[in-house]
């Protein structure tokens, strides 16, 4: 059987706007607070916005925006993943796999 290679633009498209309701549904509750002194709501306002500059690069031609929020959101993951790590739990498990999505995006940014 062979891939269907007509789907690739659709799949990194249904990528982008899953890591943006993922993010969305995360980090809600901790932007609205709206505590700008918090090291939480930092880190999520870094999520959001490097989730919605995921989505818009993918509207441009060149890669630079979405190659950077793509780094962006893999170091973020990162960090999130390693302070959050608790033996294989969920938590972990959404960090790590928003850490393999992002690197996808970084290795091919708008293919």
């Amino acid at each position: 059987m062979r891939p269907w290679k007509n789907f690739t633009g659709l799949a990194s498209w249904l990528l982008r706007i899953t890591v943006l309701l993922m993010l969305i549904s995360l980090f809600i509750e901790v932007i609205m607070g709206l505590n700008f002194q918090s090291l939480p709501f930092l880190m999520a306002a870094g999520f959001a916005l490097s989730g919605t500059f995921l989505f818009i690069g993918g509207f441009f031609s060149r890669h630079g925006v979405t190659m950077l929020s793509a780094l962006a959101l893999f170091i973020l993951s990162g960090l999130h993943a390693f302070w959050a790590f608790d033996g294989l739990n969920d938590s972990f498990a959404r960090f790590a796999m928003l850490g393999a999505v992002s690197m996808y995006f970084l290795a091919n940014g708008n293919k």
